[in-house]
């Protein structure tokens, strides 16, 4: 359950978001988490490509749809290896079962390089890196990415990602 949230005042908007859960009798779990670009409808704007990209990121890594969403425009098209998501609806399900199929899940880039960046819009490519647990077995790896970038009401959103897998030399 969502309990509260605790603004950081700084350059950039940031938010401290602690979770609390019931789990046994009078024994609370609290969960806390940060969120640099994660903006509160009307209260904060993600100012440029790098703050949503790094939004998205660190958002992808709590496993919980809802707070990668707002790094998403409403029109976000995916492609993966195994499948296109065009809807909203399609992107969730496709995470989640992502999270639900690797346990423990880290995700993160490196070597970002930005093809194009405008006032509207930014393109970058990168690699990505993963580890968790398939069926109780360790596993890591990477790929590549292209993400679009598209400023909408003033904030920065993914528009497009596609990913693919690494290509060995």
């Amino acid at each position: 359950m969502l309990h509260g949230f605790l603004p950081f005042v700084g350059e950039v908007p940031t938010f401290l978001i602690y979770i609390v859960s019931e789990k046994k009798g009078s024994q609370f779990s609290v969960s806390l988490i940060h969120y640099p670009y994660l903006f509160a409808k009307g209260s904060a704007r993600i100012h440029t490509p790098e703050q949503a990209l790094e939004g998205y990121i660190q958002s992808t890594n709590t496993h919980d749809f809802r707070q990668v969403q707002p790094f998403l425009g409403k029109q976000a098209i995916y492609y993966f290896s195994d499948a296109t998501c065009r809807t909203p609806t399609e992107i969730c399900q496709y995470f989640e079962n992502a999270w639900d199929l690797i346990k423990d899940e880290h995700y993160h880039i490196s070597d970002v390089q930005w093809l194009h960046k405008s006032a509207q819009s930014a393109v970058c490519l990168y690699t990505y890196h993963y580890e968790g647990f398939l069926n109780e077995e360790f596993i890591e790896g990477s790929g590549r990415a292209t993400n679009v970038f598209e400023k909408i009401e003033g904030n920065w959103v993914l528009v497009h990602e596609h990913l693919s897998s690494s290509v060995t030399p």
